[in-house]
């Protein structure tokens, strides 16, 4: 026999694997013993690995290792296997190691074999390829199961994080059995149980189809042989990994020897499905959290697999629990943690199992989905749960499902395999049985990336009713779809935190702009102040969905006063019900964007359906382009009159895109009425919530500085019961009582009874149907309407949208975002630590932490951050586009 160099590389995309390493160690000690040279090279990369690619660091790990056999229990890309090709030589052989379930990058490899055909190939042999067999409970007992202590560490290499210990075996297989074979869905299929896997659930890799239950003490003593030899080479270990399917009923016998040996204290991860947990909870698991104090160690639940909210997708993946048995078991977690706070962990990691997007997956079940999902506060046991989508090999009954129903696919579209994402064997491209499906998915994930502040729930709601709500939207470019959904949020102008609570995930899907269209209110629209980048995109969207659309215009924008200036960050995209209309907005809005004089502004807000009194008191004013001003407006015009709560366009709840004429203009309300009736039938449930709003005060400076407020006038005072500062960071801060206007600003008394002036030029405090209040008044009376601003260059910077008080970075959370000169100042923040970046526009030959494109991030202290501040960069730089 030939000794062999045999690397078993242990790779991972991702740095949140739950997988043991010591499977791998035995391996490796087993060909040792056999005479071979072997290690294993374990490696992570992933995003918190920035700069890093497979490529170096692999090429560094294999440096003049003259490898005769790369073993690889995972690989995902074929770009992956090529780098290794170029790095170890082709006289090298590849070998995927599997338990028999095949994958698609299998022809890509030399042989794919399970250990035993490894074994055969490392001693001249040659093995078949790896297949599914099937076994039975009779087989498995024959067997005579063992547990491998051949560590082998000097076989090992540990690079990046270091792999968990684990506790396996004795038990083989899983005990749930429940046969796919009679199930509605598949019992038409006349699988072959000699060549797929058909009982347990009907993704599941990990079920043989048997299961060998043994006596507890023999499974104890097998656990406890292995805790003993992990602690001995590691006495300060403390996260064990236990890869038992169904541990319940031996936890308390483990937790008695562990006390008994003086091994703890330890913290075991072990998983469970639904009916197992309801099973034992009042029993062998509370006992064992009893149990686990004398030796201070801790019962963590790492993984329950709920799989889905949706009865639909619990028959088809042949869970064999229904909705409201997952409802209790969540409870019943909740309980377990309030009885045994420091025994029972099931939140840290918040990876329990979903899988919220197949095949089959219809709008109609993510909504059921994200309404459960909500009610029982999912994300508090799931991150990145609008990612998760199924994986498909062909050992399974749902890949012969998908086959059957045509649904497989020659590949998969860019950011649709979840193989890829989470460092998987490559699994079988699929295709969206409903178009739609597919749009949601793009635009949730979109979403979720873009903003960590909303709950997978609220994300995946969002995404479907937008979806439902336009039919043909399946067919626009993706890019430009969430941009159009997004575009819902840049025109209402909501407070994201309390709106998506209060109002609920449906009304953030209601573009006011393009329902007064659907409703014959106007013949047109523009959709101003979208990036240009996104513009083709956007417009293509908009045809999609049945409108005439078209990009108009190129200029920067100014955050604070709303005004454009000259620049190229930004466009406006016309939107028309009819190609006729579409062709009167474009030559209106180029001649007025070219400086043309004459531009009939009656005509062009005819089309937007503006009333002809707006739109002659806009004509008359004497800056058209300061937003700021034009809000101002109305109020100068008619200071006595009081506000309509329908037009209260302040309040960040907008069914007026026009200024108004008055601020109780009568054509105006009926309009905006007729919107808000629109809304409410569209969002029932967010009623009360915006009514609310339209009716509270509101305290405006310029749209940086605005905020909602309750309270009543006492004299020259509004003393305030409620504030909600929106983006205004210094009002934040403060515990605010009482406000007073004068002409140029305002000042805040605090409950420290503090005074804090505010610098501002005419500031509006406006309560919706009462008459401005005497000191408002003065302060409109007092102050001229500025000239026209000088128009300059412009960079036309600005931050991306995703960029909002409120949002989580990583781990931080946005706190604020200020205005400093023509940069933005981020103030992040996470338990006790606080980061800050300020992000401007890129100037050549100015240096910088961080160049991102058009944008340039300064950063005080990079070189001290920690990992965790790092990260939050890192999530800030990609986001910036």
């Amino acid at each position: 026999m030939t000794a062999l160099r045999i690397g078993i590389l242990d790779l991972y995309a991702r740095s949140d694997s739950y997988l043991g390493d010591s499977s791998l160690r035995e391996l490796a000690g087993t060909l040792e013993s056999a005479g071979h040279e072997a290690r294993v090279i374990r490696l992570v990369l992933d995003e918190r690995h920035a700069g890093r690619t497979w490529q170096t660091e692999l090429a560094a790990l294999l440096a003049g290792a003259a490898l005769d056999l790369v073993v690889l229990p995972r690989a995902w890309d074929e770009q992956l296997l090529e780098t290794l090709r170029g790095l170890v030589g082709t006289e090298a052989k590849l070998v995927r190691l599997t338990s028999g379930v095949a994958a698609a990058l299998d022809p890509h490899f030399d042989h794919v074999l399970d250990a035993p055909g490894l074994l055969l190939l490392t001693a001249g042999g040659q093995p078949s390829t790896a297949t599914y067999q099937r076994t039975s409970a009779r087989d498995l007992r024959q067997q005579t199961p063992r547990v491998s202590l051949a560590l082998a560490t000097s076989a090992v290499v540990v690079e990046g994080a270091a792999g968990r210990a684990t506790l396996t075996g004795p038990a083989v297989g899983c005990p749930f059995l429940l046969d796919a074979g009679k199930n509605a869905r598949f019992e038409r299929l006349a699988m072959d149980p000699a060549k797929l896997q058909t009982r347990g659930c009907t993704f599941c890799l990990d079920n043989i189809g048997a299961y060998a239950a043994l006596p507890e003490a023999q499974v104890v003593d097998a656990w406890m042989t292995q805790l003993r030899a992990h602690k001995q080479r590691d006495p300060g270990l403390r996260e064990v990994l236990l890869t038992d399917e169904r541990p319940h009923p031996h936890l308390p016998a483990l937790l008695r020897r562990i006390d008994e040996e003086r091994l703890g204290p330890v913290e075991i991860m072990w998983k469970s499905r639904v009916d197992w947990l309801l099973e034992f909870a009042d029993s062998s698991i509370e006992e064992a959290l009893v149990l686990a104090e004398r030796s201070d160690s801790v019962l963590h639940l790492y993984l329950v697999g709920f799989e889905s909210f949706d009865a639909m997708h619990l028959e088809l993946f042949n869970k064999g629990v229904t909705v409201e048995e997952n409802r209790l078991a969540i409870d019943k977690m909740r309980e377990l943690g309030r009885r045994h706070p420091k025994r029972f962990e099931y939140l840290r990691l918040r990876a329990h199992g979903i899988v919220l997007f197949t095949p089959w997956t219809t709008p109609e079940s993510l909504l059921e989905n994200a309404r459960v999902m909500r009610e029982v506060r999912f994300d508090e046991l799931r991150t990145e749960a609008v990612r998760t989508r199924l994986r498909l090999y062909p050992r399974t009954p749902l890949h012969a499902l998908a086959e059957a129903e045509g649904l497989l696919a020659d590949a998969f579209d860019a950011g649709e395999d979840r193989a890829v994402e989470q460092g998987y064997d490559a699994s079988t491209p699929w295709r969206f049985a409903d178009a739609r499906t597919r749009t949601i998915f793009h635009l949730a994930t979109g979403l979720s990336r873009r903003d960590r502040s909303q709950t997978d729930a609220t994300v995946l709601e969002r995404a479907t009713r937008f979806v439902l709500r336009w039919t043909g939207i399946e067919a626009a470019p993706v890019a430009g779809a969430l941009a159009a959904l997004e575009r819902v949020l840049a025109d209402w102008n909501l407070p994201m935190g309390r709106a998506i609570d209060a109002a609920g995930a449906a009304a953030l899907a209601f573009d006011v702009e393009l329902e007064g269209i659907a409703a014959g209110l106007k013949r047109a629209c523009l959709k101003e102040d979208v990036r240009q980048e996104d513009a083709a995109d956007l417009a293509a969207t908009y045809v999609a969905m049945g409108f005439c659309a078209e990009t108009v215009g190129a200029y920067g924008h100014d955050e604070a006063s709303g005004s454009h200036a000259p620049g190229v960050g930004f466009a406006t995209v016309a939107v028309a019900r009819d190609a006729a209309t579409l062709a009167e907005v474009l030559l209106l809005q180029r001649a007025h964007l070219h400086g043309r004089s004459g531009v009939p502004l009656a005509a062009m807000g005819a089309l937007m359906g503006y009333p002809a009194c707006c739109v002659e008191a806009f004509q008359a004013s004497a800056d058209r382009g300061d937003n700021v001003e034009n809000e101002r407006a109305p109020f100068r015009r008619q200071p006595l009159e009081p506000l309509d709560p329908v037009l209260n366009r302040l309040s960040g709840l907008r069914f007026v895109s026009h200024h108004l004429c008055r601020p109780a203009c009568p054509a105006s309300a009926i309009l905006a009425a007729t919107l808000l009736e629109r809304f409410e039938s569209h969002a029932p449930f967010a009623r009360p919530w915006v009514r609310a709003r339209m009716q509270s005060s509101v305290l405006f400076l310029d749209y940086e500085r605005m905020a909602e407020l309750d309270g009543r006038w006492e004299g020259e005072r509004f003393v305030v019961t409620r504030v909600e500062p929106h983006a205004w960071r210094e009002l934040a801060r403060l515990d605010v009582r009482a406000i007073e206007l004068h002409d140029n600003g305002v000042r805040v008394h605090t409950a420290d009874w503090a005074v804090h002036e505010v610098q501002a030029r005419t500031p509006l405090l406006v309560t919706p149907g009462a008459a401005l209040a005497p000191s408002v008044c003065r302060a409109l009376s007092a102050s001229a309407p500025a000239a026209r601003p000088t128009r300059g260059a412009s960079t036309g910077f600005s931050l991306p949208t995703a960029f909002r008080v409120g949002v989580r970075v990583g781990e931080f959370t946005i706190r604020a975002i200020e205005t400093v000169g023509s940069a933005r100042e981020l103030d992040l923040s996470h338990a006790e630590q606080s980061l800050r970046v300020r992000v401007r526009a890129h100037e050549e030959g100015v240096p910088a932490t961080i160049r991102r494109g058009r944008f340039a991030l300064d950063i005080d202290g990079a070189e001290a951050l920690d990992e965790r501040a790092r990260a939050a960069v890192r999530v800030l730089v990609g986001a910036l586009r």
